[in-house]
């Protein structure tokens, strides 16, 4: 049986035994340790900040709502713009495959039979994967 799953009578009935070593330190330290996670300082501390200024916990408190406030217009912002380049994207593939097929179309006319097919076949790829794409994500 260890140390420390000993009772203290039994530690105690140690130290009276001849031969056997003190078991427990003289002095014994203990510590206390605590975290605290959130957009705001915990409340011990804000009253600790009221008790030295008067009036600074609603300024903390503010400071907490326009952060927030600050960070839901940036996400929203961030969130337009990604929308608004995948909309651009999008139709800059569009208008690629169409000028790509209207060329294919040109010289495929002109006898140049090969060589439209050649340049079709892209665009052709791209909106066939782009329709199975989006029939998969559905």
């Amino acid at each position: 049986m260890s140390s420390i799953e000993k009772t203290p009578q039994q530690v105690q009935d140690n130290h009276t035994q001849p031969g056997i070593i003190n078991e427990l330190p003289k002095k014994a330290n203990q510590v206390e340790v605590s975290s605290f996670e959130g957009p705001l300082p915990h409340p011990q501390i804000i009253y600790g900040y009221e008790k030295v200024v008067s009036g600074s916990a609603d300024r903390i408190i503010k400071m907490a709502e326009n952060n927030q406030a600050h960070r839901i217009t940036w996400e929203k912002n961030a969130l337009n713009a990604s929308i608004s380049s995948t909309k651009r994207s999008q139709w800059m593939g569009f208008g690629l495959s169409l000028v790509a097929i209207c060329a294919a179309t040109f010289l495929a006319i002109n006898d140049a039979i090969i060589v439209g097919s050649i340049i079709a076949i892209f665009p052709v790829y791209s909106i066939i994967r782009w329709l199975l794409n989006y029939i998969s994500d559905k």
